[in-house]
């Protein structure tokens, strides 16, 4: 499980900010729960660019947005036997959604 941004930034302020307690490496893994290997890399990675949002990442970007994810969510459990290609004819936005065959 990916770390949220807020636990990364508590990593980098416990360990080794200036105004941070600047506790141990086993000590933030407590604080924060999660795996010592997690908080080590954090630390480094803080040390290295000092930026700790989330990179870029490959693949594809979405189609559609989340609000149209939620509207095919909604036609698929309002109509149990319903296709994929049925559900891409039901959207009344124009959505475009690509169907794997």
């Amino acid at each position: 499980m990916a770390l949220q941004v807020y636990q990364r930034y508590e990593i980098a302020f416990l360990s080794q900010h200036p105004l941070g307690p600047k506790l141990s490496h086993m000590a933030v893994v407590k604080a924060v729960h999660c795996d010592k290997k997690t908080v080590k890399r954090w630390f480094k990675r803080r040390k290295q660019s000092k930026d700790l949002s989330d990179a870029p990442r490959s693949g594809r970007s979405r189609v559609t947005t989340p609000k149209q994810d939620q509207k095919i969510v909604a036609l698929a459990e309002q109509q149990t036997f319903v296709s994929s290609q049925d559900i891409a004819n039901q959207l009344n936005n124009n959505i475009h959604v690509e169907l794997e065959t």
